[in-house]
């Protein structure tokens, strides 16, 4: 093998050989390189974007969130969640709204705006009605007068349809705010969602002592799932305990799913670049014709001639790989502290485009480029130098 090393390393260091083959190899490494490159980028973007969306997320979302298994309330007065790793656990009640907003006018013809929201209330809330940036927007908010004019319907459990005659039946009595504020999460949040104090939504929708979950907050992240488990075995069948990646499951499989599909094409792509490797250990070994006769005439093995050409093959992929790397983690970098890539003028939350670079997604690229370029010296190395030999 090291035999084979040292003639492989003397091909792969004769530059002074500017002819075709000396272009074919640079032109497959070239192609290796670039492909890297690629891969490095794209699935930079993708984790930025991803990163992007779950910090969005998060900023909202509870480590782990415990519902009742039936039924969408629980009373949580013999309800015992108790470890070390806890760093708060909060009360929720969340209930679906119909809200109504009269504008301050003093037309004739005034107007009303309504909406189906979502109220939520926390154990832990001591500020005034909050109410989504979003959602105020849609209404048409106007924060600078006190007067009652949003008004909370919640709708009546007791009622077994909503044909009455007289609406009004279908919800309890409606509670009319005349102070509130508003807050900006994300837009999912904020066009859905107001927050409140616990017992106040429990007052307007009678559900006195009566919860919808359990929001716990974890010391450390890193032991979300253990103490989910740790929670899941302490609380029985009757509860149903999520970590945040659960919660919303749909997203993270959507997320990992475009970046896997990304990620097969682009390989495919190098595959096909590689077939310039092919090309290029093909054409070497046909220009080598006579070395591989003189040295299998001085006793070399057909499987070390062989091990020569692979090698030369494996040494062209690794420097490409390791250019394409370098060339494709600059960028991220440069992209990430200048971000001069925008978002174009489309109202995004950002100005430039997201991106993170993760050290498992340069082991990968790495990895796959070699395995590639060590198939694409195989097959020709193989059969081109037994029929030489034969």
């Amino acid at each position: 093998m090291f035999f084979s090393f040292l003639i492989a390393k003397r091909y792969f260091l004769a530059v002074k050989q500017k002819n075709f083959v000396h272009f074919i190899s640079l032109t497959s490494l070239l192609g290796v390189s670039v492909g890297s490159a690629a891969l490095i980028l794209v699935l930079s973007v993708f984790n930025g974007f991803e990163d992007l969306i779950l910090k969005m997320y998060n900023s909202h979302d509870p480590h782990i969130k415990i519902t009742a298994k039936k039924g969408k309330t629980f009373n949580p007065k013999n309800l015992n969640i108790q470890h070390p790793g806890i760093k708060e656990k909060v009360y929720v009640l969340e209930e679906d709204v119909l809200l109504t907003y009269r504008p301050q006018k003093r037309s004739v013809d005034e107007t009303k705006t309504q909406r189906i929201a979502k109220i939520k209330g926390y154990s832990n809330y001591s500020d005034i009605l909050s109410v989504g940036r979003g959602l105020a927007l849609i209404l048409g908010l106007d924060t600078s007068h006190r007067d009652p004019l949003l008004s909370i319907y919640v709708p009546n459990r007791d009622v077994k349809t909503f044909l009455h005659k007289n609406p009004s039946k279908n919800f309890y009595p409606p509670n009319q705010i005349d102070t509130f504020r508003t807050f900006n999460i994300h837009p999912e949040v904020n066009e859905k969602y107001i927050f409140t104090d616990l017992k106040y939504i429990q007052s307007i929708s009678q559900r006195e002592s009566q919860i919808s979950a359990v929001e716990v907050t974890i010391h450390n992240e890193k032991n979300m799932k253990s103490i989910q488990k740790y929670l899941q075995s302490d609380l029985g069948d009757n509860f149903i305990v999520q970590n945040r990646f659960q919660q919303h499951e749909l997203l993270y499989k959507i997320l990992n799913t475009e970046k896997l599909v990304i990620f097969i094409i682009l390989v495919f792509i190098l595959v096909i670049a590689s077939f310039t490797v092919v090309g290029a250990i093909s054409i070497l070994i046909l220009d080598k014709k006579k070395d591989i006769t003189t040295l299998y005439s001085f006793g070399v093995s057909q499987k070390q001639i062989k091990d020569i050409f692979i090698i030369k093959s494996m040494m062209s992929s690794c420097f490409g790989a390791l250019i394409g790397i370098i060339f494709g983690v600059a960028l991220v970098l440069i992209q990430k502290k200048f971000g001069l890539i925008k978002m174009g003028n489309g109202g995004f939350i950002i100005d430039s485009y997201p991106i993170l670079l993760q050290a498992s997604d340069v082991f990968f690229v790495f990895i796959i480029v070699i395995v590639i370029g060590f198939l694409a010296a195989w097959y020709p190395s193989k059969f081109l130098i037994k029929k030489f030999i034969s």
